[in-house]
C-alpha cells in the first residue's frame, strides 16, 4: 500500500533527528549594513490585551516582512528606498490592520488586533461537503500559487530545550530559489548567507540533538508545491473531513476544514489537523497538522535517524504550521513552524529528560525578476546539519540589515546565560 502523504514531510524534514554527543561549531561570516529604518513593538489582542504570536508583519505590495514571536513582539527593518508608507499586520481570526510609517525608526509600538467575525447568513456554500472543498483546492493549485520562479530571503531558527532550558540555538539567513508551483525549470534549493550557533558547555548537556536538512524544511515541507505530501487524491480516502466555523485571514473569509484519520491501516501513520481554504478562490492559506501518536514505535522510525544504543527515545509530539501569503494575485509559502517533543532516558536509570526541538522559517524579502537558480554545489544539502556549518554566536549587530524573527525574552535570557558560561 502507498505510504501516507501526511507522514512524508517528517521523513524529508529533520526526520532526521540525530542524537549524539556535541561537537564544536565553525567560524562565522560578515556582511555590510544597508540604508534602512526599524520599526519594533508588540501586537496585542484588542479585547484581552494578551500578546498575539505568529502575526505576519509585512510591508504591503512587497515580500518584506517577518512574524511576531511567542511574546507577540516584532522588529522589522525596511529599506528607505522601498518607499514604504505602512506596515500590515495579519493573523488567523483577526481583521488585518495597517500601521502608517515614515522613514524614521519607531520603537515601543503597540498594535492591537480586533477579532474578525463572519456573518453566517452571508456564507452561501457552507453546506458543501468538506471533502469537495479540498478537492477543489487541489484542482486550483496551478491557478492560485506562484507561476514564476522566485529568489527569496528567509530567516531560519532552530532551538533545542532540555526541559525548560535552552541547550542549543542555531540561526541563519538563507537565500532560496523557489521554482514555479506549476513545475518546470531547475529544482528549488537553499543556500546559507550567514549564520551563528550557541551550544551549552555544561557537562550535563553534552547530548546533542540536531536536525538534518534544517533550512530545507521551507521547500520540503511545502505541501502545496509537493502535492504528493497531502494533496494526493488517492490518499483523501484515508481521512475524514469536517467543516468547522469559518475564520478570517487577511480580511478574507475562509472555510475551516478539519481532518482526522478515517480508515487506519497498520502500515500507515496518519495526521490530524486543519486546512483553511479561501471561500472565493479556494486557495489554501494555512495548514496545521500533527502526527498521530497512537503507534510510537513507528513514529520513532520515521523521525529518528541516529542515537546512542543505550538511549531510549519516546516521541510525544510532531506538529507543523504552514502559512501562505498572496502577492500579485498568486500565493507562496511565507512561514513554516515545526515542533518535535520527546523524552529520553538511559537504560537502567530511573529519570527521563524531556526535550523540545523547534524550528521556524519566515520569508523576509524576495523578487521575481533577475532570478537565477542556486548551483547545486552551493546548496544546503538534506543530510547536512545547520549547527555544524555556522560559527560562534555574536552580538545583535551580526544580522546587519537582514530581517529576523525577534527573539523571545526567554531566548534572550538563555543566550545571556549560555554566553556567560562560555566566556
Amino acid at each position: 500500500m502507498k505510504a501516507s502523504p501526511f507522514l512524508q514531510p517528517f521523513r524529508l524534514l529533520a526526520a532526521v533527528l540525530c542524537i549524539y554527543f556535541a561537537m564544536p561549531p565553525a567560524a562565522a561570516q560578515s556582511g555590510n549594513e544597508a540604508d534602512f529604518f526599524t520599526v519594533s513593538g508588540i501586537v496585542r489582542d484588542n479585547s484581552s490585551r494578551r500578546p498575539v504570536p505568529g502575526v505576519g508583519v509585512m510591508v504591503p505590495d512587497s515580500r518584506v516582512g517577518t512574524v511576531t514571536n511567542a511574546d507577540g513582539t516584532f522588529s522589522i527593518k525596511i529599506r528607505r528606498d522601498l518607499g514604504a508608507r505602512a506596515i500590515e499586520f495579519s493573523h488567523l481570526g483577526y481583521v488585518t490592520r495597517r500601521l502608517p510609517v515614515g522613514s524614521d525608526d519607531l520603537s515601543g509600538v503597540t498594535v492591537t488586533l480586533i477579532q474578525g467575525a463572519i456573518e453566517m447568513e452571508s456564507v452561501t456554500v457552507i453546506n458543501r461537503e468538506a471533502r469537495l472543498l479540498v478537492e477543489e483546492a487541489i484542482r486550483r493549485i496551478d491557478d492560485n500559487y506562484s507561476s514564476r520562479p522566485m529568489t527569496l530571503t528567509g530567516f531560519y531558527r532552530e532551538t533545542v530545550q532540555k526541559r525548560n532550558t535552552y541547550i542549543d540555538i542555531a540561526e541563519a539567513v538563507t537565500e532560496i530559489y523557489r521554482s514555479p508551483y506549476s513545475g518546470g525549470g531547475p529544482g528549488s534549493n537553499v543556500r546559507l548567507v550567514k549564520g551563528r550557533r550557541l551550544v551549552s558547555p555544561r557537562p550535563s548537556d553534552t547530548l546533542a540533538v540536531k536536525l538534518q536538512g534544517g533550512p530545507n524544511i521551507y521547500l520540503q515541507g511545502d505541501v502545496v508545491a509537493n502535492r504528493e505530501l497531502i494533496f494526493d487524491n488517492e490518499m483523501l480516502d484515508s481521512y475524514i473531513f469536517t467543516l468547522e466555523t469559518p475564520v478570517m485571514i487577511d480580511n478574507r473569509a475562509h472555510f475551516t476544514v478539519a481532518f482526522e484519520p478515517g480508515l487506519v491501516y497498520s502500515e500507515l501513520v496518519l495526521h490530524h489537523g486543519r486546512l483553511y481554504i479561501d471561500m472565493e478562490t479556494y486557495t489554501v492559506s494555512r495548514i496545521e497538522y500533527s502526527l498521530d501518536m497512537s503507534n510510537r514505535s513507528k513514529v520513532t522510525g520515521m523521525i529518528l535517524r541516529r542515537k546512542p544504543s543505550t538511549l531510549r527515545f519516546i516521541p510525544q509530539e510532531v506538529s507543523h504550521v504552514l502559512s501562505y501569503r498572496e502577492r500579485e494575485g498568486r500565493s507562496y509559502l511565507y512561514y513554516v513552524g515545526v515542533k518535535i517533543r520527546f523524552r529520553c532516558d538511559w537504560r537502567r536509570r530511573l529519570l527521563a529528560s524531556s526535550y523540545t526541538v523547534s524550528s521556524e522559517t519566515v520569508i523576509t524579502d524576495g523578487r521575481t525578476d533577475n532570478v537565477e537558480a542556486i548551483p547545486f554545489r552551493e546548496s544546503f544539502r538534506s543530510g547536512e546539519v545547520l549547527s555544524e556549518k555556522v560559527g560562534d554566536f555574536s552580538g545583535p549587530e551580526f544580522w546587519e540589515s537582514y530581517n529576523i524573527i525577534a527573539p523571545t525574552e526567554s531566548l534572550e535570557n538563555a543566550v545571556d546565560r549560555l554566553r556567560r558560561h562560555i566566556e
